[in-house]
């Protein structure tokens, strides 16, 4: 109960009421000195409620970098290492900054809830010495926001014991059932939250486990915080991948199509294969892959950082069939996480889901717009006219195998993407 309401506030949702058990040191001290010192952002307590507190962040400003998890297995700590060397003096002044508290940590909750390849935001406070007059970032990949204006969000205290699985397992959890419980209070409080992003407040060193860890929940999250910087750098590139880091090169132009690469970072593949070639084997493989990442394979691991794209190919099993009864196989394939370049991936329960070894493979391609995994009339149309061209050209290629390149998220197929279709080179490791 809060005193200055008439009446008790009532939670009722789906969880057992031992959803949740509060950390015994939960916000009862603050390093960083409290909202007063010059190494701590200002926050004031509102009031409290079940299981989250409403707190008040004053005007301030932050020096933020990004990472993708597609490009480092621990994208968090890579990014606070470079906002270090920034205080650090690493600066267009040369000057060194006190380390301030808290550290944030921001991702979008679609892509962290559905174990997407995701973009990490890490954000530090900037001492009050340089709230106003901030010195310039060397390295191109941090950035100091404009003022934050004064902004309300909720907090809830949480218990970190591994530090690399936390954001997924225990954060978005965590997310999902203080949401719930927000959106199932009593009308007597007005509760809004923006549940567009997960964001961690971070107070306490990651080098002791297990540590303690604040997840914010914003009313709104600051336009400052919530604009990401590589989405202006997506967008450059969207004429060749959409939403997603290209992991083709194009190796040379022709007169209405491509020879491009894919170099496989990680030099391993997740395949599946199955017979025919109909619209619902690629829907298949997408619920295959995302049961594999969830945990659903052997030694019950679960996979973060998938890249796209899905390379998808049909391959005829009698060159020289003609007609609409000629026998066709398919198969599959999503790039493993780069992690997996040294170690052994986790191996695959579903059937016909298995671990490819291959670092590359070449293939003469058309692009395709908005056709998503699922082949479209434009789709089977630019195949055509790329069919006749590699045939009348003669190039080295296999034309009894379709291929198709579609970047896309691979948890919702149905989303218009970026998409090649072409036909294998001879050749490549690939196609032998």
């Amino acid at each position: 109960n809060w005193t200055e309401y008439d009446q008790p506030f009532k939670v009722n949702f789906e969880l057992p009421e031992d959803w949740y058990t509060e950390p015994s040191n939960a916000g009862k001290s603050i390093p960083c000195g409290g909202p007063n010192s010059p190494k701590c952002a200002p926050v004031t307590f509102i009031r409290h409620f079940g299981h989250f507190a409403e707190m008040r962040m004053a005007k301030s400003r932050w020096v933020c970098t990004e990472e993708s998890s597609q490009t480092s297995p621990d994208p968090f700590h890579k990014g606070l290492n470079r906002l270090l060397s920034y205080i650090n003096g690493d600066n267009d002044a040369a000057v060194s900054m006190e380390t301030t508290l808290p550290i944030l940590k921001l991702v979008r909750a679609a892509e962290v809830m559905t174990y997407s390849p995701f973009t990490a935001k890490v954000c530090l406070y900037l001492d009050k010495v340089h709230q106003d007059n901030p010195p310039k970032p060397t390295d191109p990949k941090v950035y100091v926001t404009g003022p934050v204006e004064e902004t309300d969000y909720y907090v809830t205290w949480f218990e970190v014991n591994d530090n690399l699985k936390h954001i997924s397992d225990v954060i978005g959890n965590l997310f999902e059932n203080v949401t719930s419980e927000m959106a199932s209070m009593s009308p007597t409080f007005n509760i809004t939250f923006d549940a567009d992003f997960i964001v961690e407040a971070q107070y306490y060193s990651e080098a002791i486990m297990p540590y303690l860890g604040s997840l914010v929940t914003f009313k709104k999250v600051p336009a400052e915080i919530a604009t990401f910087r590589t989405d202006e750098e997506k967008k450059a590139g969207r004429a060749e991948c959409g939403e997603f880091p290209c992991v083709h090169e194009t190796v040379k132009e022709f007169d209405g199509f491509l020879e491009i690469k894919f170099n496989y970072a990680s030099g391993k593949l997740i395949c599946w294969n199955s017979p025919g070639c109909g619209v619902s084997n690629g829907r298949h493989f997408m619920r295959a892959i995302n049961r594999y990442a969830d945990g659903y394979n052997i030694e019950g691991v679960k996979v973060t950082g998938f890249t796209p794209p899905v390379y998808s190919q049909c391959t005829q099993l009698d060159a020289s069939c003609r007609g609409p009864y000629c026998e066709w196989k398919s198969s599959f394939c999503m790039m493993l996480p780069e992690e997996y370049k040294d170690k052994d991936a986790p191996t695959p329960i579903a059937e016909g889901l298995a671990v490819v070894a291959e670092d590359s493979r070449s293939v003469y391609v058309t692009k395709v717009e908005g056709s998503g995994v699922v082949v479209n009339g434009d789709a089977e149309k630019a195949y055509i006219e790329l069919f006749a061209k590699l045939q009348a050209g003669g190039f080295p290629c296999n034309l009894a195998k379709f291929a198709q390149i579609s970047y896309v998220s691979s948890t919702i197929p149905s989303w218009p993407g970026f998409q090649y279709v072409g036909v294998p080179k001879l050749g490549d490791n690939s196609t032998e």
